[in-house]
Parts: C-alpha cells; sequence; structure tokens
C-alpha cells in the first residue's frame, strides 16, 4: 500500500522555512469590499514507494529518478535482498508513475537481468555466490530513451536500454573496456557510476559521473572521480579525464553529482572523507577533460553521504543531502567526523552554485542519499532514503523559496559527548 503524507504550510516542516500565512483580514473599502483571502502556503507531498519487506527485500537504497520527454517518472533503486551491506545478493528494482508522482505502477527487477557473475570478495562464506548489482545511474538520450547503467561486484559495467518509457528493457551490453582505460592513470580494484542520474547536455552529449577505488579487491578506497561520456546517444561510451584526484586536503573523493550550468559548462559535485567536512567541487568547459582545481564549497556541509545536483528550467541550482555535522562542547566541527544521516535539506542557488542563499529542511528525520528531478513547472520530485523506506516528495516550487532556516539546525547536540579531553 502507497502512504501518502500531505505537509501543510503551516505543518512544523514549513514553519521552519518560510513564514506561515497571514490571517484574513477585512478591508477598509466601502460597503462593497470584500474580505482578502491568505494564499494557500505551498505543499510538500510525500508518497512511500519502497519499503523494507516489500517483495522479500531486506532493504531498499540508492534511489534514482529521471523523467521521460513524454513526462513518465522512472525511479529506480538498489534493491538488497538479505541485508542492509553495499555487498551481497543486489537487484536493481524500478517503478513508474504516468501522472506526475500521484500514482505508481508496481515495483519491478530491472538489473541484472543477464547471465549472472558472481562473487563477494568481502564475505568469507556464501559470497561466491552472490551477484552485487550497485550504483543505479538513468540518463535521457537525445531521442528520449533511458539508459540505465548499473555495475556488478564492483568490477564490471553494464547498460540496459528502455525505448518505451521503462516499459521494456533491452538485454545488458557490458562497457567495462571504457573503465579499463582508466587503467593506465588508475589500476583501479573497484568501480562504480554514479549514483542517481547523469545528464544529456545543450549539446546532446551524455555524461554519466563515476568513480573508482584503487585499493585491495573489493575495498571502495581510495578512489578518485571521472565522467564516462558518449556522442551517438550511447551507442558508444569513452572515458573522461581525472576529475577530482585523491590528493592534498581531498581525501576520497566517490558519488558525484553532475549538472550543466547556464553558460554550458559542466560542475560536479561529490562526496569526500576529507576532514574539511564540506563537498568538494569542480567545472569543466565539456565534462570530459580540463577539470578545474578542486575545492571545497564552504555552504555545504559533508556529512560523508551521497548527494544530488539538478538545474531547473527558471535557472535555479538546487542541491540536496544531509545537512548535519557533529561539533564539540565548544561547538566547533569535529573534522572529518562521519555525521549521521538526517535532516536532509534543500539547498537552493541563484548564481550557478557560486552560494546557496536558501536551505530548506525536508526531513528532520532519518534521511540519507537522495536524487532530484523536475516534475513539471509546478514542482520538484525529491526521492530520497527515509529511514527503511523511499520516498518521492513532491514540492511546489514556491515552497524552496524564502529561507528562514536556523544555521544551528545542521549541527549535531548529542555529538558533544564524543569530545576527547
Amino acid at each position: 500500500m502507497i502512504a501518502l503524507l500531505l505537509v501543510t504550510g503551516i505543518s512544523a516542516l514549513e514553519v521552519q522555512g518560510a513564514p506561515a500565512p497571514k490571517k484574513p483580514t477585512a478591508s477598509t473599502g466601502g460597503s462593497n469590499s470584500t474580505p482578502t483571502q491568505a494564499k494557500p502556503a505551498p505543499l510538500v507531498r510525500q508518497t512511500a514507494l519502497f519499503h523494507a519487506g516489500l517483495n522479500g527485500i531486506h532493504s531498499y537504497r540508492v534511489p534514482g529518478v529521471v523523467k521521460t520527454p513524454s513526462g513518465v517518472l522512472f525511479v529506480y533503486c538498489e534493491a538488497r535482498r538479505n541485508s542492509a551491506a553495499d555487498w551481497g545478493e543486489i537487484e536493481i528494482h524500478s517503478r513508474r508513475s504516468l501522472d506526475g508522482g500521484v500514482t505508481w505502477e508496481a515495483p519491478r527487477q530491472v538489473a541484472h537481468l543477464g547471465r549472472r557473475h558472481e562473487g563477494n570478495p568481502t564475505k568469507r562464506r556464501g559470497g561466491e555466490s552472490e551477484q552485487t548489482a550497485h550504483g543505479p545511474t538513468a540518463v535521457i538520450t537525445a531521442d528520449g530513451r533511458i539508459q540505465l547503467l548499473y555495475c556488478l561486484n564492483y568490477s564490471r559495467c553494464f547498460i540496459t536500454e528502455s525505448p518505451d518509457d521503462g516499459v521494456s528493457f533491452s538485454a545488458p551490453r557490458e562497457i567495462t573496456s571504457v573503465f579499463d582505460r582508466f587503467r593506465p592513470e588508475i589500476p583501479w580494484s573497484s568501480i562504480a557510476c554514479g549514483p542517481s542520474h547523469g545528464i544529456c547536455t545543450a549539446e546532446g552529449r551524455l555524461l554519466v559521473p563515476v568513480w573508482l577505488a584503487y585499493g585491495n579487491t573489493g575495498a571502495l578506497r581510495p578512489s578518485v572521480v571521472s565522467t564516462i561520456f558518449s556522442d551517438d546517444n550511447g551507442q558508444t561510451w569513452k572515458n573522461g579525464s581525472i576529475a577530482i584526484p585523491n590528493e592534498g586536503k581531498v581525501q576520497n573523493p566517490a558519488e558525484a553529482a553532475i549538472t550543466q550550468l547556464a553558460d554550458g559548462s559542466i560542475a560536479l559535485n561529490a562526496r569526500s572523507e576529507s576532514r574539511v567536512g564540506r563537498r568538494v567541487t569542480t567545472t569543466s568547459p565539456d565534462g570530459v577533460r580540463g577539470w578545474s582545481q578542486a575545492r571545497f564549497d564552504s555552504d555545504l556541509a559533508e556529512p560523508i553521504c551521497q548527494g544530488s545536483l539538478l538545474m531547473l528550467s527558471d535557472g535555479r541550482l538546487i542541491f540536496s543531502n544531509p545537512r548535519w555535522l557533529r561539533t564539540t562542547v565548544s561547538g566547533a566541527e569535529m573534522p572529518g567526523a562521519r555525521a549521521d544521516r538526517k535532516n536532509l535539506t534543500i539547498h537552493v542557488s541563484t548564481d550557478g552554485g557560486l552560494s546557496w542563499g536558501i536551505k530548506k529542511t525536508l526531513e528532520e528525520n532519518e534521511s540519507g542519499y537522495s536524487d532530484l528531478v523536475e516534475i513539471n513547472d509546478r514542482e520538484v520530485g525529491v526521492l530520497y532514503e527515509r529511514g527503511r523506506q523511499i520516498v518521492l516528495a513532491r514540492v511546489e516550487k514556491p515552497w524552496l523559496e524564502n529561507s528562514l532556516e536556523d544555521e544551528t539546525s545542521s549541527r549535531d547536540p548529542k555529538s558533544r559527548l564524543q569530545e576527547k579531553p
């Protein structure tokens, strides 16, 4: 059963980000005057799409969402069958909505549906029979097809394609050879796409962020971030240069989000384990090479979790991730401390990510990975992990305005107990 929750503009969540509407007041005009009606506050409608135990799945994680040219919303995630671990028997499941996220078709498996490739090197017993499908990342081609990229066992990469808005998918096609071209520079032992979504640029180039780890077999660090791209609608793929290396203060960058900015340049915004505790960003003129020196964005906290980036049709750039940092008893940040995944926040920039003047809390409680989609000219979709569920929040665009959020809300008061004497 799909649970639906309406969060109105006068709820605690909304009041934190915007003032409550004023009560109607009577006009001071003559006898023909009528009361002035208050403007309805914007809504956030939440629908739970996946939950622990659905179809016998232990945990659903790592959500992604895209919208096809015909308006179909296609959501997907990792279906971790037996445990919540990153390694194990994991499938890629999806759902579709034909009405902008109001109603949804039943979930189904979309990957991996080819010959099994088994082997979990992190598990001493039973791992030899497990197949780990992970990092689902969809991109819409210039002619409207869905290309869904994912990896198996952190060592092989595949694409499956849908020409009909996610109704049917092709047999998986392996593209691991694209990652092999990184080997002269990065002798990787693990690879992954995204996760979340890739982009089709204004020029028609498909771009998907990827990350590569070059530690022991099965290890997911140390790591670097790059892109793979296609200039022929996904028929062939090539590798870009390393966009965010693991060097200096930037430690183990991974799981980057991607967008095209108003000036045509490509921006990456990546997770890292850096002690600075801020998101890592870089830009490129074409999304392939010429990446700028990676920098930390002082406005975007890094709790060591994936985030999502989206350029709206009105020119605003939005970013989502849990905005939560550990602090000492004196209120200072604890450098590099792994923070709780909670307080999912939508950040809004009107200058292409140079600053983020608006921060709106969408979910105060446990919340993790997320993805963003522009549903229509009225709503933005935020697909995110909430506890043991994956939820789609349909956010009316006026909700993204007028931030009144207290900056201290991103601090974790309980972390004071962890300060060392």
